[in-house]
C-alpha cells in the first residue's frame, strides 16, 4: 500500500490517494485505514462498486475509514481518495492500514519503513523544500467525495 503524494506542503488542503494492490492470487475485498493523528481529514472518496465509511473520534474528527463491498482483482490495484488539511508544522505522517482478502486473510501495513509491510508515509514540509508537484493519483476519482 502506498499514499501519494509522498511529500506535501504545510497547512494546505491536500487530496491524498491511497493505492491498494491486490498481491495475492485472490481478490482484495476490504481496506481499513487509520489516519495520522495530526492530519485533519474532511472527506473520503469511494470508488464505484465500493461502500466507504468514515469513522469519527470523540472530538468529532475523522480518524479512520474503511471501504468494502467491492473487489480488487489479483495483480491489480485500486485508489481510494482522502481530502485533508495538512499540519502547520513539519512532520512525517504515518498511514496504517489493514487489507482484507476474499479468504478472510489480512495484510497489516503498519510496520516501519524497511518492514515487509510498511506503513505508508508522507513528509509535510515547507513549499520551498518540495519538488515540482505531480498529481496525487494516477486518475481522478469518478465519484464525488463523501464524509460520513
Amino acid at each position: 500500500m502506498t499514499v501519494a503524494p509522498a511529500e506535501a506542503p504545510l497547512g494546505t488542503v491536500q487530496r491524498y490517494c491511497i493505492r491498494v494492490p491486490s498481491e495475492k492470487s485472490i481478490p482484495t475485498v476490504g481496506i481499513e485505514v487509520q489516519f495520522p493523528d495530526n492530519l485533519e481529514v474532511t472527506a473520503i472518496e469511494t470508488p464505484p462498486g465500493w461502500r466507504g465509511t468514515a469513522h469519527k473520534g470523540r472530538s468529532g474528527r475523522i480518524v479512520s475509514a474503511n471501504w468494502e463491498g467491492g473487489t480488487i482483482l489479483p495483480k491489480q490495484y485500486l485508489e481510494f481518495g482522502v481530502l485533508a488539511r495538512n499540519p502547520a508544522a513539519q512532520t512525517t505522517l504515518s498511514w496504517q492500514a489493514i487489507q482484507t482478502y476474499q479468504d478472510g486473510s489480512e495484510v497489516h501495513w503498519i510496520g516501519p519503513p524497511r518492514a515487509q509491510f510498511p506503513a505508508a508515509v508522507t513528509r509535510v514540509r515547507t513549499s520551498s523544500e518540495l519538488p515540482p508537484s505531480a498529481s496525487a493519483c494516477s486518475q481522478e476519482a469518478s465519484s464525488s467525495p463523501s464524509s460520513r
